[in-house]
């Protein structure tokens, strides 16, 4: 699991039909992501029961293979951090692939954005 990932590390995962999964980590405040969806069950647990609200885990798909309910992840924010220089990418969730495509943070270039099919719901 990782919380750290880069859009365009995702991108050719996904383009290469490697799955991909991702939720929000709210006491991170970041997503993670594993390549395994199990991986991110206890932390959808976790988050679940500190929040008491569920946790849903996506898998994320080229925004052309989003199903119904359509939903979209794209980095909002891209920021570095003051030690390390890394880059520290700010996800979001939208309902449509258009405000994906207006709200993703291109400052540092293109800004890959991904369907986000719900794969899994977990109950606190």
């Amino acid at each position: 699991m990782m919380h750290h990932c880069e859009p365009i590390e995702i991108e050719n995962w996904t383009d290469c039909g490697i799955e991909v999964f991702a939720t929000f980590d709210r006491s991170a405040g970041l997503w993670a992501f594993s390549m395994n969806r199990e991986d991110l069950s206890p932390l959808a647990k976790s988050v679940a029961t500190t929040a008491g609200v569920p946790a849903t885990i996506y898998q994320l798909v080229s925004p052309d293979e989003a199903i119904a309910p359509k939903q979209y992840l794209y980095v909002r924010k891209i920021e570095r951090d003051h030690d390390t220089r890394d880059r520290i990418c700010h996800w979001g969730v939208i309902d449509t692939r258009q405000g994906a495509e207006m709200l993703r943070d291109v400052s540092g270039g293109p800004s890959p954005y991904f369907g986000a099919v719900p794969v899994a719901t977990v109950e606190p």
